[in-house]
């Protein structure tokens, strides 16, 4: 089975293909991938499940279990004809292409898929529009007896504004203790006619050919690394923040590029097997091309690691905690001028996208929930790790808990009641494996100005880290000062993990 939430996988016919391929290849895209595709067990399980986990609805094998899928497979896969050289296992033949269509339960941006909403009629978990957190922010902002705690705003709220035709550039050294050999660029973007270049050079390279770059404008975004190039026609709709991410790994060169938070293309073989030098310096220009309108940028951080697609779509749920290893936009507050070019955003987060699961206070103490469909067991590993962020905002915005239910019991597993932070969260919480079990996700509002916000849901297999990357409040590494109080120990819904690690 490759997901619950697959209804079929249709075979649609043999198709002709040839060297400039009707689809990208996707070996090597997922660990169900590695080796070699002719002796790969169950290979067309193994490329819909890679297929499906990119979000891809079409995907094909080739002479006997090569795996290949596009962002625009359905156009693409019969561009060089019907073929008759596939073979009978249903695995394609030589330049030969067995295409398969996913037929899903729900759309594949639907996380929320067979997810359940209960409660008031007045108050429901529901899918909400940006406009719709932003005017549940004014309304906080207009709340004379709740101050935001300034404290949590930090510097990630800034934004570079360009204006009549204005150029503003940033430049931060770069630093990573090892060479570089995988890279993943994000940054929200509002583009009114702008233009975006960001360049990453060392003592080796020139502005000419740095080591890396990316440009983006209106209605393209180009990747270079070294002196190879790539070019892909992600547009961006003006006046909106959009958020962009951008990764290449130097193995077989493969290059990715997300826009609000989902696959939008990809491919391989830019600069493979090259090595970028760790040490360097980044230069970012923004450049305004109207005299009318304006620009805005925010966000631009860089990782040294593939960061994959579900933290993708975490971070394009809205602006929050998100510092990169290499870069961070916290770092390039000072590299510009801010009183000029720069402003702070005002309300209660600097970035919203659409389609977010949320219940905002109409006035009323309100409880509602959202109940998943049912998880089956599993016989293998040691619990489940679900990941998350999370937006609660406002005097109304109370609790936000999970429950975890097995049969007919149901105990809570994880809780934050913190409404002063107006950006996104991270949360996470282990799950227990080795029984059927649906989780409940329940938010309880007040009568006062508020919002609680959900999203980014993911299972990870094994129990949660100690101490992620994400975490600033857990108890490793504290100093006890206090005569009594509580250490809350990590948390094993199941059997102990084989590799436990405590000292005192």
């Amino acid at each position: 089975m490759v997901n619950m939430y697959v209804e079929d996988i249709k075979d649609t016919g043999c198709y002709k293909d040839n060297p400039d391929r009707a689809l990208p290849l996707l070996e090597a895209m997922s660990p169900l991938l590695d080796g070699s595709y002719m002796q790969r067990a169950a290979a067309i399980r193994r490329c819909a499940k890679a297929a499906y986990d990119l979000q891809l609805h079409v995907f094909a094998v080739q002479n006997g279990g090569q795996c290949l899928g596009g962002t625009d497979a359905n156009l693409s896969y019969n561009k060089y004809g019907s073929s008759t050289q596939c073979q009978g296992n249903g695995r394609g033949g030589p330049w030969a292409n067995q295409v398969y269509k996913i037929i899903r339960r729900c759309n594949a941006s639907d996380e929320w898929c067979g997810w359940i909403s209960q409660g008031d009629a007045k108050t429901r978990w529901s899918v909400k529009m940006a406009a719709d957190l932003m005017r549940a922010g004014e309304d906080i902002a207009n709340d004379a007896d709740y101050d935001v705690n300034e404290g949590n705003l930090h510097d990630r709220r800034y934004i570079l504004e360009t204006r009549g035709n204005k150029r503003v550039r940033m430049t931060a050294p770069v630093s990573s203790s090892t060479n570089i050999n995988k890279l993943t660029v994000c940054y929200w973007l509002q583009d009114n006619y702008a233009s975006l270049s960001m360049m990453y050079t060392s003592a080796n390279d020139t502005m000419e050919t740095p080591a890396f770059s990316l440009y983006q404008n209106s209605t393209s975004l180009r990747l270079s690394v070294k002196e190879n190039i790539i070019s892909s026609a992600v547009s961006v709709e003006k006046h909106v923040w959009q958020h962009m991410c951008a990764s290449w790994s130097s193995q077989q060169g493969f290059w990715k590029i997300y826009k609000d938070g989902k696959l939008f293309d990809f491919n391989r073989w830019l600069s493979s097997e090259q090595i970028i030098s760790g040490t360097g310096v980044v230069t970012i220009t923004f450049q305004q091309n109207n005299q009318t309108f304006s620009s805005r940028l925010t966000g631009v951080n860089m990782w040294n690691y593939d960061v994959g697609m579900e933290e993708v779509y975490r971070l394009s749920l809205g602006c929050g905690e998100e510092t990169g290893n290499l870069l961070r936009w916290f770092d390039l507050r000072n590299k510009a001028d801010l009183t000029e070019h720069a402003k702070k955003l005002k309300g209660s987060s600097c970035t919203y996208r659409d389609d977010i699961m949320a219940i905002v206070s109409n006035g009323a103490e309100r409880k509602a929930q959202l109940v998943s469909p049912w998880y089956n067991r599993s016989a293998e590993g040691f619990g489940k790790c679900l990941q998350f962020r999370f937006l609660m905002f406002g005097p109304g915005a109370k609790t936000l808990e999970i429950y975890q239910e097995l049969k007919m019991n149901q105990w809570q597993i994880w809780k934050d009641s913190n409404n002063t932070v107006p950006h996104w969260r991270y949360g996470q919480v282990s799950l227990t494996s080795i029984a059927r079990r649906k989780l409940i996700i329940k938010g309880h509002l007040g009568k006062l100005p508020g919002y609680i916000a959900v999203g980014g849901l993911s299972w990870a297999d094994g129990y949660c880290e100690a101490e992620p990357h994400f975490a600033d409040n857990l108890a490793c590494s504290k100093t006890l000062v206090e005569s009594s109080g509580f250490i809350l120990s990590p948390h094993y819904p199941d059997f102990m993990h084989p590799t436990p690690i405590a000292s005192g």
